[in-house]
């Protein structure tokens, strides 16, 4: 198979052009483009100190890859990924790729040079749709992680879900990490959070996240705090465990919307 009158044969794209082929996969990343505010809280300690805050919204989200690697059928895997390159020429489909030599080629034209007058350009292929989710901001991106695992948790219990139904972002340089429904248009399942005239439901979350998290690992595992889907693979140096533990310990939180308290969450450990 040519992609082009003189171009190389299909094989050639893979980094191990002698070898059979098996799949190709590319690692999945999303990405938040917009959330908009439709409801504010802020969470509080006994004695009225805001510790942080919930939003609750509509995200709009992208799922996209950027790279991939193949596997061979001896067994091989790509060492390195493989970006996602494009022939810079407006009017050209072609794909980008190198012989032994790094030398770039276009799949598509074999007159086209990447590396002169047409260039190419590197892209992210994926699809973007619009979810409900909240936005948990504790001041410091490790603690606000920790509650969007023990939100997780509890949104399992309160809707009867999957943990794979839950998706969740932490962001970059950020305090606040999000958990959003992972269908499109959204569930219903986030917001189960903040339904209602009271907050029953937050009570619930902080008392499972209180009881799932006594747990006597260290930094934390999979047991207590790890969680299929999570946005840094369960790095333990991505969480506060041990600070979010004294603090579910040492105060009762309760949460506010507006400047009306609407709920207490009562700490039965103590």
């Amino acid at each position: 198979l040519l992609f082009s009158n003189g171009a190389h044969t299909a094989r050639e794209m893979y980094k191990e052009a002698d070898t059979d082929v098996q799949n190709t996969y590319a690692k999945r990343e999303t990405s938040v483009l917009s959330f908009d505010v439709e409801e504010t809280y802020s969470i509080r300690s006994g004695t009225g100190t805001q510790l942080g805050t919930l939003e609750y919204g509509t995200f709009t989200v992208m799922v996209h890859a950027s790279s991939y690697r193949a596997k061979y059928k001896n067994g091989a895997i790509d060492s390195e990924r493989t970006p996602f390159e494009v022939c810079g020429d407006p009017d050209c489909s072609g794909v980008v790729y190198y012989d032994d030599d790094e030398e770039p080629y276009c799949s598509a034209d074999s007159e086209h040079n990447p590396e002169a007058e047409e260039g190419s350009e590197f892209v992210r292929l994926g699809y973007s749709y619009e979810t409900d989710g909240v936005r948990v901001d504790l001041g410091t991106s490790e603690t606000s992680h920790v509650f969007a695992h023990g939100f997780r948790l509890a949104l399992q219990f309160l809707g009867g879900v999957s943990i794979r139904d839950l998706t969740e972002v932490v962001h970059e340089a950020s305090s606040m990490v999000d958990v959003f429904d992972a269908q499109e248009g959204g569930a219903g399942i986030a917001h189960l959070l903040v339904a209602g005239s009271d907050t029953e439901n937050f009570d619930t979350a902080i008392r499972l996240m209180r009881d799932h998290l006594a747990c006597d690992c260290g930094d934390g595992c999979p047991l207590c705090l790890y969680q299929y889907g999570c946005a840094t693979r369960n790095q333990s140096d991505t969480f506060d465990r041990e600070g979010v533990v004294d603090l579910l310990e040492r105060t009762d939180l309760h949460l506010v919307r507006g400047n009306q308290a609407i709920g207490t969450s009562q700490n039965n450990s103590n």
